[in-house]
């Protein structure tokens, strides 16, 4: 009887330790489908800026990461980033914290509170970097 009861509780481990595995794999594996998802317009990077906050800002052709070690931000023609602005070159982050984003179209700022990217026009461009 006591070797049943041995058995009885193996068996009863093992099936709930194959089974919470199974899920904390599919876990894992959503998780390198998003990554993959994401880096694949990380195929060519235009810039790579820290900020004082300690994030890490990516660029591409298409769109901008921003990255730290718990929260990751995408910014693209469908958030945060203008359609009108074409392929983004570089970025850039200045003393005062402020992130610009080199486009085809012009230079694009990031508002912190809105959560985007706006474009800066040409003719008042240095009135706007002033504040």
């Amino acid at each position: 009887m006591g070797n049943f009861k041995f058995s009885l509780l193996f068996t009863v481990l093992l099936t709930f330790l194959i089974i919470n595995t199974e899920k904390a794999n599919g876990q894992v594996y959503q998780e390198i489908d998003e990554f993959a998802e994401i880096s694949r317009d990380f195929q060519e990077i235009t810039g790579v800026q820290q900020d004082n906050l300690g994030n890490l800002w990516v660029s591409s052709n298409t769109q901008i990461l921003k990255y730290n070690s718990s929260v990751s931000e995408v910014y693209n023609r469908f958030k945060g980033i203008p359609k009108e602005a074409g392929n983004i070159n570089t970025i850039f982050i200045d003393s005062k914290n402020r992130i610009f984003a080199g486009s085809a179209s012009g230079l694009l700022l990031f508002d912190h509170k809105e959560g985007k990217f706006s474009p800066i026009p040409s003719k008042n461009a240095a009135v706007q970097l002033k504040q």
